[in-house]
């Protein structure tokens, strides 16, 4: 404390005599730097601060993938439980199903029955069968199973999920269009297969059902050079250009939480990485 006041005097009074002798200043209060280089010292010290702020940034990054992480596990508990209520209500819907096309099959063959009743007969056998159809693939998707890779038809996965779809599709007016050509099987998981298929088209009808213009769902599947290609094509608004980079990401969404993604890590473990590949693209919509 001493040294400090004697300072300050001894400042006072060299600007006492500047100014009388009219020459009025001010007494310099620029620290005293060591000897060491200051200005090194003081980049060394910018330098650390910026690395101290992006180390701050990159852990809030990781911190919020981490939340969002931890919510899709949350959240996928949630779906396996209702798969599994799914599949038991599935079960239970399939009986009943299965003793109307019985006894709808028996009056159709029965001599007494009149062709305007068969014309009936006929409409509720095909209606009840499409029902058991969409019955047979939910069971299909909620059954749970060790994944086994084995030739199977991409044509045949888009049907099952199409039927599966095509009451809410109709819901929402959108019109699907299906180009299915024959192709060679391909070597993977059919559950594994018709999940992403399905996540494919969910999230165009989901594109679609927020966007005001035409909605036209297209899913194409044709054989090129020894391979089975498939197409899930939407006229919704179309991916951002910042995010279409990230779609295959694992838990990657632009949706608000909880959402499960996770699908896009099942694609590409579906099938042989040497034999399967995925490609995304983004054209806007003109209104």
């Amino acid at each position: 404390m001493g040294s400090c006041a004697c300072r300050s005097t001894a400042g006072a009074r060299s600007w006492a005599r500047s100014r009388s002798a009219g020459r009025p200043s001010i007494p310099s209060t620029s620290p005293s730097w060591p000897s060491s280089k200051p200005p090194e010292a003081a980049a060394d010290q910018i330098g650390l601060a910026l690395d101290n702020a992006r180390l701050y940034s990159e852990s809030l990054r990781q911190l919020d993938e981490l939340k969002r992480a931890h919510a899709q596990l949350i959240h996928a508990e949630k779906m396996k439980a209702v798969g599994e209520l799914a599949s038991g209500v599935a079960h239970e819907i399939n009986n009943p199903l299965t003793t109307i096309l019985g006894q709808t099959h028996l009056l159709l063959t029965h001599p007494e029955t009149t062709s305007h009743v068969r014309d009936r007969l006929g409409i509720v056998a095909e209606e009840a069968g499409r029902a058991a159809r969409i019955v047979q693939n939910l069971l299909l998707f909620a059954r749970h199973y060790t994944p086994e890779r084995r030739p199977c038809s991409v044509a045949d996965q888009a049907r099952r999920v199409l039927e599966l779809k095509g009451y809410q599709l109709q819901q929402d007016n959108v019109r699907v269009v299906t180009d299915f050509a024959s192709c060679p099987f391909v070597w993977a998981d059919e559950n594994q297969l018709q999940v992403v298929l399905l996540n494919l088209v969910q999230n165009a009808h989901q594109a679609m059902a927020k966007h005001p213009a035409h909605r036209v769902l297209t899913v194409r599947v044709w054989p090129s050079e020894g391979h089975a290609c498939v197409e899930v094509r939407d006229t919704g608004p179309g991916i951002p250009a910042d995010a279409l980079s990230r779609i295959f990401d694992p838990f990657f969404t632009t949706k608000p939480p909880p959402t499960r993604s996770a699908w896009r890590s099942t694609m590409r473990d579906s099938t042989p990485s040497r034999s399967a590949s995925s490609t995304s693209s983004s054209v806007p919509t003109r209104s």
